[in-house]
């Protein structure tokens, strides 16, 4: 899995062939609700995790530190797309989590109904992208996509079950394994392997 931080997100899903040439068009990647932009995306097509670094500055008055954290958190959730895409969590972690998702209340809730779990905020962000998909399929985003903002949250979970944190040590410790990979093999930086 790759990962690209750029200004914007060039990935399959904002690149269309027009007239022999290849346009950037990043209208799926705005939510409707919102007008937002995305602040990230996993790009199953290339193995990609992209991150923008203007959706997550956008007013550009972030501080370096304020910046890192916001790009950590996009990180944390968009790799779970990526590790549920190369079947890395388990059928029955994954249940575990399904469950949790759908009884947890996302902390410090900026949503009107403070029992918000993290399943029902995915329900309504995902609403628009998920018309005219057959109904397991929704389901199946949804809940990917509550494990996602639940992973990327769990630094402000508080009394979060071990069986949970031991998934999310196991996320963690696969991406410190390869780093460590790496640098056994004389990469210093990333910028060395490219």
């Amino acid at each position: 899995t790759g990962i690209v931080i750029s200004d914007d997100i060039i990935s399959t899903t904002t690149l269309r062939k027009v007239e022999d040439k290849i346009k950037y068009d990043p209208r799926m990647l705005i939510d409707p609700r919102t007008g937002k932009k995305a602040r990230g995306e996993y790009d199953k097509n290339t193995d990609t995790i992209f991150l923008s670094l203007n959706a997550v500055n956008p007013d550009g008055n972030a501080t370096d530190i304020e910046i890192q954290q916001r790009l950590n958190k996009v990180l944390d959730h968009e790799m779970v797309h990526a590790l549920r895409a190369k079947d890395l969590i388990t059928k029955s972690e994954y249940s575990y989590l399904t469950k949790m998702v759908k009884k947890t209340k996302f902390p410090n809730t900026k949503f009107p109904d403070k029992n918000q779990t993290f399943y029902k905020e995915a329900e309504e962000r995902t609403a628009q992208e998920r018309i005219g998909k057959p109904a397991a399929m929704q389901e199946e985003h949804i809940v990917e996509e509550a494990i996602a903002e639940y992973f990327a949250n769990k630094d402000l979970l508080v009394n979060t079950p071990k069986k949970v944190e031991g998934i999310f040590n196991k996320i963690i410790e696969f991406f410190k394994s390869m780093g460590q990979a790496m640098r056994t093999s004389g990469y210093k930086s990333s910028q060395e392997i490219f």
